[in-house]
């Protein structure tokens, strides 16, 4: 049986050992404390014209490409399926059509227009008749369609009219609205309607010429392909002067933030180069540019690298790279004005 002064002597000892051990835990050296410290940093812009292809410029905030000059070769025989061999007889009754494909610059898959456009095409013939006129009272017809992509862009047609001779050119002035897309080539087709007519020389090699001049467009967009082109460098400095000396002594880590305006939706391989004093500092590092709108990157510094670079008064960076349009077409939609920019922040972490 416990008496009173057993109980007492127990309650003692309790109380010594509940003591000695939240002695164990007190803390034996001062608390670390952590602290992070954002460095701003003035970005840089460079513009998207530099990644246009050739053929393509940008003059008082429009686009410039133009339709090149093109000539197209036919003959009679490839209008008239009953003209197969050379013979003096009446002209006979036929409707046939030649098409001829324009291509635009290279690397220019469509371009929608900023003002309307005017591409004459002009039609001559060496046929031993006038295919408009085959006799005194008959009228024949000549349709001229540009289209791009099955999509009609403009047409006209001559029926009769002044005489054709042989040897002259007809010449149509096909106007393209402004607002059209030119996607892809465009396809011209002369068809010419003639009805039976007086005896004439019929020869099927007789030549069906097609000719369009170089006629300049103004664009308000493009869609061009790009493929392995270098992006003009950005560049930003960096000051460590707003990190206290003491903090610099015991950076552990930082990370340097890049969010990229990409109105392109270029993508490629970007690298980082580090100089101080015309001397580099650290080894160069490279970010993925994924194609998007706005990317957000980021390179992460070890404690080395990151503590060469904030004893520096002042770090250079340089952002330079290749790159391609997203996608196996590789094609990006370019528009005046545009800019790729770089708005970089440095964070460091330190340890005291």
């Amino acid at each position: 049986m416990m008496t009173r002064s057993t109980v007492a002597v127990a309650r003692r000892a309790l109380v010594l050992a509940t003591l000695l051990t939240a002695a164990c835990d007190l803390p034996t050296s001062a608390p670390k404390v952590q602290t992070t410290w954002v460095i701003p940093i003035a970005g840089d812009s460079v513009s998207a014209n530099s990644l246009l292809p050739a053929g393509v410029t940008v003059a008082a905030d429009t686009l410039i490409t133009s339709v090149p000059a093109y000539h197209g070769a036919h003959t009679l025989g490839q209008l008239c399926a009953a003209c197969t061999q050379p013979v003096y007889a009446p002209v006979p009754a036929f409707t046939g059509a030649v098409t001829d494909t324009v291509p635009l610059p290279a690397n220019v898959q469509a371009v929608t227009l900023d003002a309307a456009v005017r591409i004459p095409v002009a039609v001559t013939h060496e046929f031993g008749f006038d295919p408009l006129h085959p006799s005194a009272t008959a009228q024949g017809t000549l349709t001229l369609t540009l289209s791009a992509n099955g999509a009609v862009l403009a047409a006209d047609t001559v029926v009769g009219g002044a005489p054709w001779t042989r040897g002259s050119s007809l010449t149509l002035p096909l106007t393209v609205p402004a607002g059209a897309t030119i996607a892809g080539p465009l396809t011209v087709r002369a068809t010419i309607a003639t009805p039976a007519g007086d005896p004439a020389l019929i020869d099927p090699s007789a030549a069906l010429d097609v000719d369009v001049p170089q006629v300049f467009i103004r664009a308000g967009s493009a869609v061009a392909q790009l493929q392995s082109q270098p992006l003009l460098p950005m560049h930003f400095s960096v000051d460590p002067s707003s990190v206290s000396p003491n903090a610099r002594n015991r950076v552990q880590s930082g990370v340097l933030d890049l969010i990229v305006n990409n109105p392109v939706t270029a993508s490629g391989t970007l690298s980082l180069n580090f100089v101080g004093n015309s001397a580099a500092l650290i080894t160069p590092r490279t970010v993925a540019l994924s194609g998007r709108a706005v990317d957000t990157l980021q390179v992460p510094f070890a404690t080395a690298d990151i503590q060469a670079l904030l004893v520096r008064q002042l770090v250079q960076v340089t952002v330079s790279g290749t790159v391609s349009g997203s996608g196996a077409d590789h094609l990006v939609s370019f528009r005046p004005g545009l800019t790729i920019s770089v708005r970089p922040s440095l964070t460091v972490t330190t340890n005291f």
